[in-house]
């Protein structure tokens, strides 16, 4: 999917203090989201970024993962976007985890 390819597609940004300026290119025709940062800190050594669809704000789903290099950081995510209701950035160790491991700071409604 190219973000911008469909009608269906939305685009959501959202400023957050720690997690630069997160939006998400959605479309739920196509069942597809795409993350696109500007100005996402780099991280240490042993941690990345992972994307998570949340539903309600109590499920989670990894959605893939980011490199902790920072800046202008983007992908589509993976699996289809189903009912999500947000999608949420958080740092994890390397390899990631299977539920967030630390409170999201950069979350974008849908």
């Amino acid at each position: 999917m190219t973000a911008r390819s469909t009608g269906s597609a939305r685009r959501r940004p959202r400023p957050t203090g720690t997690a630069g300026w997160p939006s998400v290119v959605m479309s739920r025709q196509k069942q597809k989201a795409a993350f696109v940062a500007t100005g996402l800190p780099a991280l240490g050594k042993g941690k990345v970024y992972r994307l998570w669809y949340a539903g309600n704000g109590i499920t989670f789903r990894s959605g893939g993962l980011l490199s902790g290099t920072g800046g202008w950081p983007g992908r589509v995510l993976l699996g289809p976007l189903g009912r999500a209701t947000a999608i949420g950035i958080t740092v994890e160790p390397a390899g990631g985890s299977n539920q967030p491991a630390t409170t999201p700071p950069g979350v974008v409604q849908l």
